[in-house]
């Protein structure tokens, strides 16, 4: 009997996804009770070979879909019919899970059934050999104290990320799934609705490891992404969710300052906090590599809107 499906959603991921089921399983979790959904996003490298390889010998019930290109989306939509279990363990293809992830997560899913999703307490990045890999370690981990004390003092809502998320199969069928027109910000939006329709997020005490980008290219286009999904689900749920805001408070967000303004408090803070939690001078490049997301942000944001126009998009 199958409780538990881990879906893992790929794409030219050969130098993480070897790492990322070799964790899988190597949880205390039952395998026996566990099956592995993997959904090639039209992968170009070696990611399949090894992925298959470690599957195949590891003996747990798997399957290898593939979303021809459809998107992210579309994959985990994929991943939610095919599924056969009561939950879903969402992993993404960078990801590392320690032992006891998916036990202590179900334990705190099982407290409540009303609650319709778990997500890790602490996401913690994993790298460091180069200066882009170190700063995006350093403005992480201090983004997530930041983020601790602050979205209390926000009247914006906060919604997590799919990664690392366990989710009751039946709360996201009762909302019919992911939005598949949804070509980035799939997962916000699946939460959100979640909590439009009365199922609790909590955050459970597990963490989550992350592979951060090796390059800047790879950092720039992953936040031109994040600018992309942002843009459509601001607007689809634009009385919950800014497009812009992230890090400033509510009193700030209240006084209708200037983005510039924002924006300048938003990194004072960010630097404040960093240079109390690391002493190195690499942090004097914080603001060149704080600079370099925003614009990349924006890009995909305003790329967005482009699309959105030109496809003539409409939301109420």
């Amino acid at each position: 009997m199958v409780d538990i499906t881990i879906g893992i959603p790929v794409k030219n991921s050969e130098s993480t996804i070897g790492h990322c089921l070799k964790s899988i399983l190597s949880s205390n979790f039952d395998l026996n009770r566990m099956e592995i959904i993997i959904v090639d996003g039209g992968s170009t490298d070696n990611t399949l070979a090894i992925a298959q390889k470690i599957l195949k010998e590891s003996g747990i019930k798997h399957k290898v879909l593939y979303d021809k290109g459809r998107g992210v989306a579309y994959a985990r939509q994929m991943i939610l019919n095919g599924s056969s279990g009561e939950y879903i363990v969402w992993i993404d293809s960078d990801n590392i899970i320690p032992q006891n992830y998916i036990k202590k997560g179900i334990e705190t899913l099982l407290k409540d059934r009303k609650i319709g999703a778990v997500y890790p307490q602490m996401i913690v990045p994993i790298g460091g050999k180069s200066i882009i890999e170190r700063l995006q370690i350093y403005y992480m981990l201090t983004r997530a104290k930041i983020l601790s004390q602050s979205y209390r003092k926000q009247n914006i809502a906060s919604f997590p990320a799919m990664q690392g998320t366990i989710t009751r199969i039946s709360a996201l069928r009762e909302i019919g799934g992911f939005d598949t027109s949804l070509i980035a910000g799939e997962d916000i939006d699946v939460f959100i609705r979640m909590y439009l329709n009365g199922w609790k997020l909590k955050s459970a005490d597990i963490t989550l490891y992350y592979h951060v980008r090796k390059s800047w290219r790879a950092v720039f286009a992953q936040a031109v992404w994040w600018g992309y999904g942002r843009y459509f689900v601001s607007k689809k749920h634009k009385n919950l969710i800014h497009p812009i805001l992230e890090l400033v408070e509510r009193r700030q967000y209240e006084k209708q300052l200037p983005l510039q303004v924002l924006y300048t408090v938003e990194f004072l803070k960010l630097l404040e906090h960093s240079t109390k939690m690391f002493k190195t001078i690499e942090l004097l490049a914080l603001p060149l590599f704080y600079s370099y997301r925003r614009v990349g942000y924006f890009v995909g944001y305003d790329v967005a809107k482009k699309h959105s126009e030109r496809k003539g998009m409409h939301y109420e």
